[in-house]
């Protein structure tokens, strides 16, 4: 036996909540696209595709399938099955995709995600993700369930249930690790696939919406039971089939989980693309505040601190400039009056000299009068100070 060769779990038919809708023209004109449209109930189809596009419904099994779980054939919300293997990764395939056309560019497992355009490994999830993400190339959740329809009258392959929904791959999650804790065992345990209404918050309201889980009719102590009494691989070593999406695969998922994008809607994603770029760009780019100013951007709070310090020192230097010019302003101010105090003293005491010499005073006591072209003694500056 052939050691490295991939073992795959033959899609006998498909178990789908939906179908293509009306035919659209993409937005260069050059060819047509049909936007999925969901529904409130099951289909079981064939793997070939009928006149219409759609995969060709099993009409036979589900009529036999309604008298089981007495519902309209023609709408089912509740299909009893059996699950294959022990391990949850082995009944559900789970991952993180994204699509640009018919090329998946990128997935992930929420943790790491690897670009398949470049083959770099990126951060896991990203803003693709989010449910109010209006750009281009959105990543949507795709999970891929594997079961047994019951009662039927085939064995070596299974029937395949796709979804994009986060909240039926959280569900059917969900329902698989209650069950599997219970009862201890997951393969062979007859369970219902099944469709419920559910009440969502979506960024235009509240909706409603349909989601699958899986689920056993009975009590936790029936479960317990039950599990006991199947033999369905209950001691066989499991064998766990390959994941891997194929192209044929591929192109079906893009096909229903990721359409194209009409002009408007593309135009709509576009802006809102730049709109997220420059609001990216202003959080990641650190620039001086001068340079931020001339290109009309906001600064940072740490660029606005450092611009509140730098204007509280210079306020502090130009205080401090201010007080040296007063404090020489005094200097010189006192300089200047010591100098004419000192010039005072030197004029009384040469006054005094001259009154000694001479003896002679005006009848008043006062001194003489100047006459013309009499010459005093000292610079001409102190006549300021006489």
């Amino acid at each position: 036996m052939i050691q490295n060769l991939k073992i795959k779990l033959l899609e006998i038919g498909k178990i789908k909540a939906g179908k293509l809708g009306q035919e659209r023209r993409t937005k260069d004109g050059k060819s047509t696209y049909r936007l999925p449209t969901k529904s409130d109930h099951f289909t079981i189809t064939s793997t070939q595709r009928d006149e219409t596009g759609n995969f060709a419904p099993d009409v036979e099994l589900m009529k036999q399938i309604a008298e089981v779980v007495g519902e309209p054939w023609d709408h089912l919300v509740t299909l009893p099955v059996y699950l294959i293997f022990n391990t949850i990764e082995e009944n559900i395939y789970t991952t993180y995709a994204c699509y640009k056309g018919r090329t998946r560019i990128c997935t992930g497992d929420g943790v790491i995600a690897t670009d398949l355009t470049t083959g770099e490994q990126v951060q896991c999830p990203c803003p693709r993700l989010d449910q109010d993400y209006k750009g281009p190339a959105k990543c949507k959740i795709y999970g891929r369930l594997s079961v047994v329809l019951a009662n039927m009258n085939i064995v070596g392959g299974a029937w395949v249930y796709r979804t994009t929904s986060f909240n039926s791959v959280q569900d059917i999650l969900g329902s698989l690790m209650l069950i599997q804790k219970i009862a201890g065992r997951l393969s062979g345990i007859p369970l219902m696939l099944k469709l419920f209404p559910k009440t969502v918050q979506l960024p235009t309201g509240q909706a409603t919406v349909y989601t699958a889980s899986l689920i056993y009719q009975g009590s936790p102590f029936a479960l317990a039971e039950t599990a006991k009494k199947c033999l369905m691989l209950e001691h066989v070593e499991s064998i766990a089939p390959d994941q891997t999406i194929e192209t044929e695969e591929e192109a079906e998922i893009q096909e229903e989980f990721y359409p194209p994008e009409t002009e408007t809607e593309r135009a709509k994603a576009d802006a809102a693309a730049v709109t997220e770029k420059t609001r990216e760009t202003r959080k990641e780019t650190k620039k001086p505040a001068e340079e931020q100013k001339t290109e009309g951007q906001e600064p940072t709070a740490a660029e606005l601190a450092r611009a509140d310090a730098d204007k509280l020192k210079k306020k502090q230097e130009k205080v401090k400039a201010a007080a040296a010019a007063k404090k020489e302003k005094a200097r010189i101010k006192k300089e200047k009056e010591e100098a004419k105090a000192a010039a005072a003293n030197e004029d009384a005491s040469e006054g005094q000299k001259t009154e000694d010499t001479s003896g002679e005073t005006s009848p008043s006591g006062e001194e003489p009068p100047i006459e013309d072209g009499e010459v005093l003694d000292g610079p001409p500056e102190d006549f300021g100070w006489v």
